[in-house]
């Protein structure tokens, strides 16, 4: 019927002409062009039973790309944002998604989702389930939502994708390093079962940041741990290789009250300027903390805070360090 010798003439015009409204022949035909390598045709003809075809069982990971890629192609962003969040979540043998691709899906329905939102506000269609009949307010709502738990989704990928990279880095975990491929972890899983057990203190602060998790001796204990390893390293050039480490994680992590407490960073700051008091120079903390993205007014109303209570305590700590 379609014979190889004439691939050279395939094109959407002449595929088009052929019976479509028959749901079997129609879907004989897409599995002759996935397997001629000819999928784009898919999207250029038009055909009917598309979506349903590539919606059925068999699904391979073939297929569910191009169900997304289809969606774009019909303006249907919403529901190419859907397919791709469930592809970054999917646990089905066979389709070898690791993690980088898994962020990657979550990256694209983020992306799909937004434009899903503003086509909707600007008056156009972009359904996001089979329901039909929704108004402008509940569809933008669904969307909304749907791009929240994406978004989340990915700020937690992303730091599984740290924790990975880490036990690469470290040597030894590669069997832990794999697992990471396998599917998304939630926020308990990556801190109980990863960051906690290998002390990777840097993981264990985004997590509590992803998390929200508020727990002040928790996100002090692990802030201590995290920069007294730093000083402790004889490798470290002392209070400036803390000063680096504040300044990246503050930009990650500020102004998180959960993973970044001012006050508590600060005053861990202070304490350690205390013990390296021939390391210290005049304004470190204050310096340091504008570095990590704190605003200036914050840094001030922080510092004063610490002086005014500490003289008021009657601690007989000098205020250059403050």
């Amino acid at each position: 019927m379609l014979d190889k010798r004439r691939d050279s003439v395939l094109n959407s015009k002449s595929l088009a002409m052929l019976p479509n409204n028959d749901a079997l022949f129609q879907f004989a035909l897409y599995d002759w062009l996935l397997g001629q390598g000819q999928s784009s045709l898919l999207f250029q003809m038009r055909a009917p039973f598309v979506e349903k075809f590539l919606s059925l069982e068999p699904r391979t990971l073939e297929k569910c790309d191009m169900l997304w890629q289809f969606y774009i192609h019909e303006n249907q962003f919403g529901k190419a944002s859907l397919v791709q969040r469930e592809l970054a979540s999917s646990l089905r043998e066979g389709f070898d998604i690791d993690l980088a691709r898994r962020i990657e899906y979550l990256s694209l329905s983020i992306s799909n989702g937004k434009i899903a939102i503003d086509m909707v506000r600007g008056g156009q269609q972009t359904r996001v389930a089979t329901r039909e009949l929704l108004s402008e307010e509940e569809e933008t709502n669904e969307l909304a939502t749907m791009l929240r738990e994406s978004e989340d989704l990915l700020e937690i990928a992303q730091v599984q994708l740290e924790i990975q990279q880490q036990l690469r880095s470290l040597g030894g975990h590669d069997t832990l390093a794999s697992e990471l491929d396998h599917r998304l972890f939630n926020v308990t899983e990556l801190y109980g079962q990863f960051a906690e057990p290998l002390r990777l203190w840097d993981a264990m602060l985004l997590i509590l940041k992803a998390s929200n998790h508020d727990d002040p001796n928790l996100a002090k204990s692990i802030w201590l741990a995290n920069l007294r390893t730093v000083l402790d390293d004889s490798q470290s050039t002392g209070l400036m290789a803390v000063a680096s480490k504040v300044v990246r994680l503050g930009g990650r992590l500020y102004p998180s009250a959960a993973a970044f407490s001012l006050p508590m960073v600060a005053e861990i700051l202070v304490e350690l300027s205390l013990e390296r008091r021939e390391e210290y120079q005049v304004g470190y903390v204050g310096d340091t903390l504008v570095r990590a993205t704190v605003p200036h007014w914050a840094v001030f109303e922080t510092l004063n805070a610490m002086y005014v209570g500490t003289a008021a305590g009657g601690q007989d700590v000098d205020a250059e360090f403050v």
